[in-house]
């Protein structure tokens, strides 16, 4: 027998249909209960890595305009008509870090910002470089509008009204167990502070690939809202082709005795006769009794000497050896730039504590408009 259908339910189902599309973000302004499954545990390599953080997909393509725009994506988020605002900001105005996973770094090191905007226009991006192994660091100082279009494209995409309750994994627990997070802070008009439970490589795909995990199957799986998937895309996507490599004006170091050399890793020579690593590791112990934990701080020309002999990567762990008298020693060596307002000390867990204690507050407002506009946001790689 087949059902007749009234008009009325075909038009409701048009109707609910239609809810579902998503909506086309406004243009660039050019004034600026399912079964669980076992859980599958993460194990990270022996290998002294700082974090488990899933390579970045390739940087968009950008036009030529003045400012990097993405290629837009669609989102479901609806979201009133920018208004005014005007606040006096802290510090820091949006953060994004890559927590770790499992393992983590054989020294007690902090994990930077991937992204870092800061009142003062300050703006700081972290991607990984696949030639080197190594993350580097790109900067630029944006105007006020600049930082207006990034707060107000936060806003439009709905991450300043997100509700971080809403990040539930399907069925009660992910399907895989210590691998990386990610945690988001916004300090705008709007604040939001929240750290989410190995989103990236749900979002990114990395555990569908190192797990065969069925990417139709959403047990498991975290429910990632529209407005929290664009906001991790527009700030871990973020291109640098018209930002500049960053010359930090301190840089951190650790160091630590390595003993014999293991066969597993290549130990280079030590490029620099001053300061020697037996220098620097002396230097080091004043900081910490535990000797993992010990740093040296560098500023000024030693810095930059230290920094362009070693290479311009951020965390960049290597193995180095010297001999003094005849007597070859070899050293593990951390490199880690700091961000401005960062501070060297571990206080706060093992994000990098921004800003540094003692840092005062803005003792300005901040006022941004909607004709300030908007950027767009990229596409997301694993909708």
């Amino acid at each position: 027998m087949t059902r007749n259908v009234s008009p009325f339910i075909i038009l409701l189902v048009l109707i609910l249909a239609g809810c579902q599309t998503a909506l086309t973000p406004a243009k660039t302004s050019q004034a600026s209960p399912i079964p669980s499954r076992p859980f599958r545990t993460l194990t990270l390599s022996p290998t002294p890595r700082l974090t488990f953080t899933p390579r970045p997909s390739k940087t968009p393509v950008l036009s030529a305009t003045p400012f990097p725009i993405f290629t837009v994506s669609p989102t479901s988020t609806l979201q009133p008509p920018l208004v005014e605002h005007t606040w006096q900001p802290e510090t820091a105005l949006t953060l994004l870090f890559h927590t770790r996973g499992d393992g983590g770094s054989i020294f007690l090191d902090s994990v930077q910002p991937s992204f870092a905007l800061f009142a003062d226009g300050g703006l700081f991006v972290k991607k990984y470089d696949e030639s080197t192994g190594y993350s580097q660091i790109f900067t630029r100082l944006l105007s006020r509008q600049e930082i207006c279009q990034h707060l107000n494209t936060l806003d439009q995409i709905g991450f300043l009204d997100y509700d971080p309750e809403t990040y539930q994994f399907v069925g009660g627990h992910p399907s895989v167990a210590g691998g990386p997070g990610v945690q988001i802070e916004i300090n705008a008009w709007k604040s939001h502070s929240h750290s989410y439970y190995e989103m990236s490589g749900y979002l990114k795909g990395t555990f569908d690939n190192v797990f065969g995990l069925d990417p139709n199957d959403p047990t498991g799986r975290p429910i990632i809202l529209p407005a929290l998937r664009d906001a991790y895309y527009f700030l871990t996507d973020y291109p640098t082709d018209q930002l500049e490599v960053y010359r930090p004006s301190q840089l951190l170091m650790r160091f630590a005795d390595m003993g014999n050399s293991p066969d597993t890793v290549e130990v280079s020579k030590w490029p620099l006769s001053e300061p020697s690593l037996a220098n620097l590791l002396e230097r080091s112990a004043l900081s910490s009794p535990d000797e993992w934990s010990r740093f040296v701080l560098l500023d000024g020309s030693e810095a930059q000497r230290v920094y362009e002999a070693i290479g311009r990567y951020s965390i960049n762990l290597g193995y180095f050896y010297e001999e003094i008298d005849g007597a070859r020693k070899n050293y593990y060596v951390l490199i880690h730039p700091l961000l401005p307002y960062e501070s060297p000390k571990i206080e706060n867990g093992d994000l990098a504590q921004i800003p540094a204690p003692g840092t005062e507050k803005p003792n300005f407002t901040l006022t941004c408009y909607p004709s300030d506009g908007i950027l767009s946001i990229p596409t997301p790689a694993n909708p």
